[in-house]
């Protein structure tokens, strides 16, 4: 019977093809006294291979801009910022005024804008550096549900100009 290595550790292959979950838990049972974390990439986890080798792999069959496009839909490497809850009892919240304009630098600790929630108005701090891509709920926006994103940001300031008409589709929060 053929055996796949997974570091210290062999599984049957017969056992990886019926539930590659099995082979997961298996391999994070094996590894609970290392002191890395998972890898972002199952592939590296599970079978010790390193991204470099992935990239590789794909680019032999298409350019490196397709896979990102695979989990991006063609835009740059953004984060969508939620209604934070600034309160325990806060359900929902008005954008009093932004103090960041889109394109603006923003760097952590740097007030973004004020928020009210039901019973003061709150500041909201960036958490990252980065850029104020685009600001989807303009001051005065009444009721928004915590978790509903209220902005964008992106590290570099030449991808704000792809967010100039981005639209957030679907739920999500």
């Amino acid at each position: 019977m053929s055996k796949l290595s997974i570091r210290n550790f062999a599984l049957p292959l017969r056992y990886i093809r019926s539930s590659l979950q099995f082979a997961t838990l298996r391999r994070t049972a094996v590894s609970a006294a290392s002191t890395r974390g998972i890898s972002s990439s199952r592939l590296t986890s599970l079978f010790g291979i390193s991204s470099h080798y992935i990239s590789r792999l794909h680019l032999l069959n298409g350019s490196r801009k397709e896979l990102y496009r695979m989990y991006s839909s063609g835009l740059p490497e953004h984060k969508l910022i939620p209604m934070p809850a600034l309160s325990p009892t806060m359900e929902h919240g008005t954008i009093v005024k932004w103090h960041k304009a889109e394109g603006d630098e923003v760097s952590e600790g740097d007030l973004v804008c004020e928020i009210e929630t039901d019973k003061s108005v709150m500041a909201f701090e960036a958490s990252d550096e980065g850029y104020l891509a685009k600001i989807l709920t303009p001051d005065g926006t009444k009721g928004i549900q915590i978790g509903k994103p209220i902005c964008v940001f992106v590290e570099n300031k030449e991808d704000c100009d792809a967010f100039s008409n981005f639209k957030v589709e679907g739920k999500h929060f």
